[in-house]
């Protein structure tokens, strides 16, 4: 699954959209969108256009929207991601009952939260990331442990290039989230196939 980068501004709004067509012209499953700084107005018509671009290009790629619970439930997107501030999964199946997939951001120690109204979870930082300097990674042992405890489809996130697929997959994970690795990559296509051919 892809991540948008969190930092879109105006100017920015094609070049990204252009690339998430590569993507999934590559064959890109997933995309959650989690700009947090943009307003409601503009999320939605940003949301409106990844929607268009999905169905140019993959018309079966899931896409999320994070911790924007309203706007999921106005709009056709396969789940809803949140967040240790968003509403609580229970809210939101209460809200969305089975129509949407909902998600949850976890990190070390959330394993005693629970998380069994949640979908699929994130874990991270599995690798040391640009994205969050300061965080200890938790390795593929953490990994392991996590997923063995919590007993959801987890995505490895956090650093996870190629060539660590393999080894998250041999540690339970469902898949892996990546965000500078995939839409940040200079060559995007190449990226997608790359990390799709590591998940066989």
């Amino acid at each position: 699954m892809a991540l948008s980068p969190g930092t879109l501004a105006a100017g920015d709004v094609r070049w990204f959209l252009a690339r998430l067509e590569q993507a999934f012209g590559a064959g890109l499953p997933g995309f959650l969108l989690r700009e947090k700084g943009l307003s409601d107005g503009a999320y939605d018509g940003l949301l409106c256009e990844v929607l268009t671009v999905r169905e140019r290009a993959f018309p079966e790629a899931w896409i999320g929207v994070h911790d924007r619970v309203h706007l999921a439930l106005a709009s056709p997107v396969d789940g809803v991601h949140l967040g240790s501030r968003s509403l609580s999964a229970e809210q939101v199946r209460a809200l969305a009952g089975g129509s949407l997939r909902i998600g949850f951001s976890a990190h070390a120690g959330d394993e005693a939260r629970d998380l069994s109204a949640c979908d699929y979870l994130f874990l991270s930082p599995v690798r040391r990331t640009g994205s969050k300097p300061d965080a200890t990674p938790l390795g593929f042992g953490g990994l392991a442990s996590f997923v063995e405890r919590c007993e959801r489809p987890t995505f490895a996130l956090g650093g996870i290039e190629p060539k660590d697929v393999s080894g998250a997959l041999e540690q339970g994970a469902h898949g892996v989230a990546v965000l500078s690795g995939l839409l940040g990559a200079e060559d995007v296509e190449g990226a997608t196939r790359s990390y799709l051919a590591e998940l066989g």
